[in-house]
C-alpha cells in the first residue's frame, strides 16, 4: 500500500514522500531487526539482519543464514556490510568476520588472529567494516577489541589493539591516510600510514554514536542528541585536529543519520523515529517519519530512501513528483520512453536521451555505453532495479547497471528472435526476460553465472 506524508517546517517548505514498500518478515526477511544495507555492483540489496542475511531483487527475498545442515557465517546476527574489489561481500558478524563469493557461493570465515585456521571468535563483534581502494585492504572496525586489516588474499595483515575501556560504533575515511573512529570515550584517527590509533584532543564530542563526512569536506559527529558540524586540521599527512563550528541538539537520541548531496540531513533516532532537516542547520525539522521507531540506518538508492529500523524491517520511501508535468521535447520524435533514476530514459531513430526532472533538461545518454551501439538500439528496458536492458537490430543482448559495467550476453539462441521491435520488453521476479511479439513470445533465461540459459519460444502461431 503507498502512503503520502507531507510535513511542513517554519519555513513553509513541503516535503511530500511516498512509503513505496515495506520489507519485513510477513513478506519474507528472515528477521525485522535490520542491522545494515548495501546494493552491491550487481544491483542487489543486502540486508543483514538479526538472523541472517538477505538478497532483495525488488520482487522477492533470499535467504542466507545458518542451518543444522549449513554453516555459512560465523554468526547469523550480521551487523555490516561491504564489497570488494572483486565483487565479494564481507560481513562482520557478532562472531568476526565472513567473506561470501557471491559468483563461486563459497563462505570463508576469516580469523582475527595471525593463524590462518578459522577458531570460534566468541563475542567478537565488528561494527563496520570498508575497502581502502588506494591500498586495495578491508578494515574492519570491531566493537571492543582492535581494527583489523585484510588483503585481496583474505589474509590479516595488521591488528591494531584499542585502548583500555573503547567501544567503538563507526568509521569513516577522512583522505587516503586518515580515518576516523567514533567512540564511547570520544574521537580517534587511524593513520593508515603510520598504524598508529590516537585520540583527537577535543573534550565536548565524548560519547559519539555517528560520523560522516560531507561533499565539501565537512565532518558530522554525533553525540547523544546533538549533531556537530566540525572541520579538520591535517599537517605532514597527520590528522591533528577537530574544529566545531556549529551545533544543534535535535531533542532525541541519534543512533545514525545520512548526509543527502548537502541538501538534507536525515537523522536516525534511538526511538523517535526519522527526523529530516536542512543542511543550513535550521533549527525545526521539515519531514519527520515513522515515530516511536528504532532506527538502526538510513541509505540512499537512486531515486528512493531506504530506512531500516530494529523491529520493523526496511521502510522505502521516494519524493512525490508531480502527477502531470509539462516537458518541451524541442521537436524531438520519440519512439520509447522509460522512467529511469531521476527523469525519462527516451529513444527516437538515432539514439539514447536522457530527461532529467532536476534540472530540467535533456541531453544524450552519457555512459559506457558507446555512440555506435546507442545508434543501434532496437528496443529497451529499465528493471526494478534501475539496470537497463537494451535490445539491439541484431539481437543482440546487453545489460547496465550503474555501479557495474556493460555487459553483453552471447549466445546464438538469440538469432531465434525475431527482426521487428517487440511489443513487451519485461523481467519478471525470477530474473528472466520476456520479449512479446504480434505472433510470438520469447522467454530468456540466465545461469548463475548470470550468463543465458535459454531462449525459449512459448507460443508459436
Amino acid at each position: 500500500m503507498m502512503t503520502a506524508i507531507s510535513m511542513f517546517s517554519s519555513n513553509e517548505n513541503i516535503l511530500s514522500l511516498c512509503n513505496i514498500n515495506n520489507v519485513n518478515i510477513s513478506n519474507g526477511l528472515s528477521h525485522n531487526g535490520v542491522t545494515a544495507t548495501m546494493r552491491d555492483s550487481r544491483g542487489y540489496l543486502w540486508i543483514c539482519t538479526y538472523d541472517g542475511l538477505n538478497q532483495y531483487n525488488g520482487f522477492t527475498v533470499k535467504i542466507y543464514k545458518n542451518t543444522l545442515s549449513e554453516n555459512l557465517f560465523n554468526s547469523n546476527r550480521i551487523r555490516c556490510i561491504a564489497e570488494d574489489e572483486y565483487g565479494r561481500l564481507w560481513l562482520g558478524t557478532d562472531e568476526g568476520i565472513t567473506v561470501f563469493d557471491y559468483d563461486k557461493y563459497k563462505f570463508y570465515r576469516l580469523s582475527v588472529d595471525n593463524k590462518n585456521e578459522f577458531k570460534s571468535n566468541f563475542n567478537f563483534i565488528i561494527r563496520r567494516i570498508m575497502f581502502d581502494k588506494h591500498r586495495k585492504i578491508m578494515i574492519c572496525l570491531s566493537e571492543s577489541n582492535s581494527i583489523l586489516e585484510y588483503d585481496m588474499n583474505l589474509s590479516l595483515v595488521t591488528n591494531i589493539s584499542y585502548p583500555k575501556r573503547l567501544e567503538a560504533n563507526d568509521l569513516c575515511a577522512i583522505d587516503a591516510n586518515n580515518y576516523l573512529l567514533s567512540s564511547n570515550i570520544g574521537i580517534f584517527c587511524y593513520n593508515t600510514t603510520n598504524k598508529e590509533l590516537y585520540k583527537i584532543n577535543n573534550d565536548k564530542i565524548k560519547d559519539s554514536s555517528c560520523l560522516r563526512v560531507s561533499r565539501n569536506n565537512n565532518i558530522y559527529i554525533s553525540s547523544g542528541s546533538i549533531l556537530y558540524d566540525c572541520s579538520h586540521v591535517v599537517d605532514n599527512g597527520i590528522l591533528s585536529e577537530i574544529k566545531i563550528h556549529n551545533t544543534f541538539n535535535i531533542g532525541s537520541a541519534i543512533k545514525t543519520f545520512e548526509l543527502e548531496d548537502n541538501e538534507r540531513i536525515w537523522i536516525g533516532t534511538v526511538n523517535d523515529g526519522v527526523m529530516v532537516y536542512p543542511s543550513d542547520g535550521n533549527s525545526e525539522y521539515q519531514m519527520k517519519l515513522l515515530d516511536y521507531k528504532r532506527i538502526s540506518e538510513i541509505s540512499f538508492l537512486d531515486n528512493s530512501y531506504c530506512i531500516s529500523t530494529f523491529d520493523g524491517g526496511i521502510h522505502f520511501y521516494s519524493f512525490k513528483n508531480e502527477i502531470f508535468k509539462k516537458v518541451d521535447f524541442k521537436g524531438f520524435k520519440f519512439y520509447q520512453v522509460a522512467a529511469y533514476g531521476d527523469g525519462l530514459l527516451a529513444k527516437n531513430n538515432k539514439s539514447l536521451y536522457l530527461y532529467d526532472f532536476r534540472q530540467n533538461k535533456i541531453s544524450e545518454f552519457v555512459s559506457v555505453i558507446s555512440k555506435e551501439l546507442q545508434n543501434n538500439v532496437k528496443s529497451f528496458y529499465v528493471d526494478s532495479l534501475d539496470r537497463l536492458w537494451i535490445l539491439t537490430k541484431e539481437n543482440r543482448l546487453y545489460s547496465y547497471d550503474k555501479n557495474a559495467k556493460l555487459k553483453e550476453y552471447k549466445d546464438v539462441k538469440l538469432l531465434l528472435l525475431k527482426d521487428d521491435s517487440p511489443q513487451i520488453f519485461y523481467s519478471d521476479p525470477m530474473g528472466n526476460i520476456w520479449l512479446g511479439y504480434i505472433d510470438n513470445l520469447y522467454r530468456i533465461s540466465f545461469t548463475s553465472d548470470h550468463e543465458i540459459d535459454e531462449v525459449e519460444s512459448i507460443h508459436q502461431c
